[in-house]
């Protein structure tokens, strides 16, 4: 009789009804000087495991091993017919790969390949990056939470159908998230989301294996993945390390959302390091958390002390209801224009986190040239930092100050350390402290000489009377 055969994310299964013998073939292998094929084999009968180990799926000698050990074992099944039966069907599924078709007789995705619109797609890979402390893990939680659920617990966003959801967590441990995902959840029994601890066990790339084993098993069809740089196999900035990562995401065959970070510029356009986590992506969305009411600081919000008033707590030190307006803006969009921003407003208190929908938490107020002389009236900044500071992408600030540079700004050199210049505004003096009257760029300094007037009202600035040595812009 004819054994059932499956194979599913690397794993083969092959089972017969008479005998009752199933055996599991996965960690397949193909070597690339050999052409042999080497697998995983374990094998057993309705009393439980016979015999595991590793087999060469092309070698009659290693089948013969095999094949000896299971015959000492379990007399009676004609193991060697079994084996070999076994062996090509997994064979010939690992070298077919998947299989090829007319492209006309391609079946659109679930749901019209939106799982969480306008955020998340079913079976693409999509990433949300944005600075530390932007709140990325709590939206990649509330995501996972809502796709696994099927409940709109991302500010009333809907998933189009619920799926069997796993958090992959490089960055913290369990606990944490689970007390988390309480906060985020109704009082009542939580939801069955996988958690898969993956610090410990090295990068993306070398977890294929384990993941696609577990996703097999507990039938997982999306993960979010916390986070990119931590998963990597090298530095974030070179090519070949995200499209390893993105090759090994592949492999695992499900959709997924990735949390990144920014560049140390502040770069809102794409993820920290190589082109390529923006160009292999399929959504890309930019993140940034900014404190109701302009109130605090981001960590006040998130610990509860730009809201309601502190109330005592037995186990912590006071803590009221604190509030985040977190803006995510479409940086890519594989189909169509960029998408409009999605808003929200976090609440955080003691027991309990909610996302609503929010209206935008930095609308502009006057002209873009008005905003930019405003952020730099105090302090030159980068044209990435500007734009992180105001809501809008480094290119809109490039244009803008490029079309005043005759009446509003000024080109200055980059502050120590850093190889992105400054904005200035024209004819303004920032005062730099230096032993000499004028620096190396020809910008009046703090020290000798004439002293430059004052960032605020035009007063002038005394003389340094301990200049330092090296230059410092405040």
């Amino acid at each position: 009789m004819s054994p059932s055969f499956t194979f599913d994310r690397g794993t083969a299964r092959v089972t017969w009804s008479e005998p009752h013998i199933e055996m599991v073939l996965d960690q397949i292998r193909a070597e690339r000087r050999t052409g042999d094929i080497h697998a995983e084999v374990r094998v057993s009968n309705g009393s439980g495991l016979i015999h595991r180990g590793r087999v060469n799926l092309l070698s009659t000698r290693s089948q013969a091993d095999v094949i000896r050990v299971l015959a000492s074992r379990s007399r009676g099944p004609a193991w060697g017919q079994l084996l070999e039966e076994a062996a090509w069907l997994v064979v010939d599924r690992h070298r077919q790969g998947r299989p090829a078709m007319l492209l006309r007789d391609a079946e659109p995705p679930p749901g019209g390949g939106a799982l969480l619109p306008p955020l998340l797609m079913t079976s693409d890979p999509v990433i949300l990056f944005g600075d530390g402390g932007s709140s990325k893990s709590y939206l990649g939680l509330a995501a996972a939470m809502s796709v696994h659920s099927g409940l709109p617990l991302l500010a009333g966003l809907q998933p189009t159908t619920p799926v069997r959801t796993a958090y992959l967590d490089w960055e913290w441990t369990g606990w944490p998230h689970k007390k988390r995902m309480r906060a985020l959840w109704e009082p009542e029994e939580l939801p069955d989301l996988v958690y898969i601890p993956c610090a410990a066990e090295g990068p993306l790339v070398h977890q294929v294996d384990r993941l696609r084993r577990v996703f097999a098993e507990r039938e997982i069809k999306y993960a979010v993945i916390d986070s990119v740089a931590l998963a990597c196999s090298g530095p974030p900035e070179e090519a070949e390390v995200a499209l390893a990562f993105y090759q090994a995401l592949a492999a695992l065959e499900v959709g997924s959302l990735s949390l990144a970070h920014i560049t140390k510029a502040g770069d809102t356009e794409k993820p920290f390091g190589s082109a390529f986590w923006h160009n292999s992506t399929r959504g890309s969305w930019f993140v940034r958390g900014i404190p109701a009411n302009g109130t605090g600081t981001v960590q006040e919000a998130k610990n509860g002390l730009n809201g309601t008033p502190p109330e005592p707590s037995k186990n912590g030190p006071p803590r009221g209801t604190g509030h985040l307006l977190v803006e995510l803006l479409n940086r890519k969009c594989q189909e169509g224009p960029l998408l409009p921003p999605i808003n929200l407003r976090i609440s955080f208190s003691s027991t309990r986190t909610t996302i609503i929908p929010a209206e935008s938490p930095t609308p502009p107020s006057g002209h873009l040239r008005d905003r930019i002389r405003g952020a730099i009236r105090i302090r030159a900044k980068t044209r990435e930092a500007l734009a992180l500071e105001l809501g809008v992408t480094p290119s809109m600030v490039k244009k803008v100050v490029w079309t005043g540079r005759s009446t509003d700004f000024d080109d200055l050199p980059p502050e120590p350390g850093s190889r992105a210049r400054l904005v200035g505004l024209r004819g303004h003096r920032y005062r730099y402290r230096s032993p000499i009257g004028t620096g190396t760029d020809g910008v009046p300094d703090g020290g000798t000489g004439t002293p430059p007037p004052s960032p605020i009202g035009g007063v002038p600035v005394p003389p340094d009377p301990n200049p330092v040595k090296e230059k410092v812009l405040l």
